[in-house]
């Protein structure tokens, strides 16, 4: 597990603060690891004629649905 905290003023649970920098490049990497998955799915579904399934269908959705709902975040 990467280690993503550092101590501020104290050694409490409470002072404790993530690192922005860690942070951004962390959740970056996560996005797009979720992005090229679901494009690869999408791509799959669309192009291979086998796929044409309801189950890949929903499938494809789905992946649509995490795209969306993951891009779509915003922080307060």
């Amino acid at each position: 597990m990467l280690i993503l905290w550092t101590l501020v003023k104290g050694s409490s649970l409470t002072s404790r603060r993530l690192l922005p920098s860690k942070l951004a490049i962390f959740l970056l990497v996560v996005y797009q690891m979720i992005l090229i998955g679901n494009l690869i799915i999408l791509t799959l579904v669309a192009t291979d004629p086998k796929l044409q399934s309801a189950m890949y269908i929903f499938l494809s959705h789905l992946s649509l649905v995490d795209i969306v709902i993951s891009t779509n975040k915003c922080p307060r």
